[in-house]
């Protein structure tokens, strides 16, 4: 869904930059009507599942891991609209490989870490006393 977000806002925003600039007739096309409607619609699912993560897991272990991933695809989705893939060097290539790496690693460190049962039945126990 994040990647069909990031598609989907930058080609709505290059349909908008070419309506207003000269054809105001394009929003009226049925393409770009069904642009905007399933942009509106993968946005409100994507919140949605937002929200039901929100409601099984912390917010400090699932808002890095959804930031990390829509990072991750806009800039994947950037190198597919934009056609920079065309122009990589072998230089610029490891240093997109450097950039996700630093991206799960730094995901991977703030996960809070992994706690047995009888070590949260003590906490509980410790924090009524």
């Amino acid at each position: 869904m994040l990647g069909g977000n990031q598609f989907l806002s930058k080609s709505l925003s290059e349909v908008i930059s070419a309506a207003l600039s000269d054809n105001f007739n394009l929003f009226f096309n049925p393409g770009t009507v069904f642009l905007i409607t399933v942009t509106v619609l993968v946005l409100v699912s994507g919140l949605r599942v937002l929200q039901k993560g929100l409601k099984s897991y912390t917010a400090m272990s699932l808002v890095p891991i959804y930031q990390g991933f829509f990072t991750i695809t806009m800039v994947a989705s950037a190198l597919v609209f934009f056609r920079e893939y065309e122009y990589f060097t072998v230089k610029m290539a490891q240093a997109y490989m450097f950039s996700l790496l630093l991206i799960f690693s730094g995901i991977s460190q703030m996960q809070p870490p992994e706690m047995d049962d009888a070590t949260e039945t003590r906490g509980d126990l410790e924090h009524m006393a």
